[in-house]
This record gives structure tokens, C-alpha cells and sequence, in this order.
């Protein structure tokens, strides 16, 4: 109820589900708004940004933890 969801194409084909719509090949999508939450949400935007800081701290988090 209130949710839409829909197939996102893979790059491999068809028969290939898309594991994340946070992985690195839809970041694009959704900084240009062709991929969004919904009509004028900033709740998309705001999901991507979390994102990126996670992924930003869990790279340094392992480049740290091999240093020591």
C-alpha cells in the first residue's frame, strides 16, 4: 500500500536480478533523477548520501585496520 516497485534492468541481461539499486552502476541514475523515490521526496536523495558516507567509512575502516 503506497509502494510501487519495479524491475530495474541488470547490465547482464534480463535474467539477472540487480542485487542493489545502490550499486556503483545506478549512482548515475540517481544524481541525474532518472531513478527516485518518488516525485519531489527528498527521501532518495537523503538515502544516496547515507549510502555514499557508509561506503566512504567502511573502505577507510579497512585500509586502517591493514595499517595496524
Amino acid at each position: 500500500p503506497g509502494c510501487w516497485f519495479f524491475k530495474l534492468p541488470h547490465k547482464d541481461g534480463n535474467s539477472c536480478n540487480v542485487g542493489s539499486p545502490f550499486a556503483k552502476d545506478f549512482l548515475p541514475k540517481m544524481e541525474d533523477g532518472t531513478l527516485q523515490a518518488g516525485p519531489g521526496g527528498a527521501s532518495g536523495p537523503r538515502a544516496l548520501e547515507i549510502n555514499k558516507m557508509i561506503s566512504f567509512w567502511r573502505n577507510a575502516h579497512k585500509r586502517i585496520s591493514l595499517t595496524e
